[in-house]
């Protein structure tokens, strides 16, 4: 949980360990509205273990960080970096940050 867009309320981000994560907004008086495909944040790949919300790049807006973790392929345990666009898009850059391990996270 975290406001990922600075407005003052609470948004959620759900992982899902064997189908896609959902992101909801909050717009206030317990509505939300899900923005999983438009922010991209989907990750449906992969067995997903744990998120962490933290500003990494000290722009002043929430990133999401996403371990994932199973027998799979190499590529689906890779951990995720979402970079807040600040336009409630996300773009995944752990490869630029190094911080795609697959090595089991939890």
């Amino acid at each position: 949980m975290g406001d990922i867009n600075n407005d003052g309320l609470v948004d959620i981000y759900f992982s899902s360990n064997q189908g896609e994560n959902k992101l909801y907004l909050n717009k206030g008086n317990l509505f939300f509205e899900d923005i999983t495909k438009s922010a991209g944040v989907a990750a449906a790949n992969g067995w997903k273990t744990g998120i962490a919300m933290v500003d990494i790049n000290a722009d002043g807006y929430l990133d999401i960080y996403l371990s994932r973790s199973g027998s799979g392929k190499p590529n689906e345990r890779e951990n995720i970096l979402f970079i807040n666009n600040k336009n409630l898009m996300f773009t995944d850059q752990a490869k630029d940050y190094r911080f795609n391990d697959d090595f089991y996270s939890i």
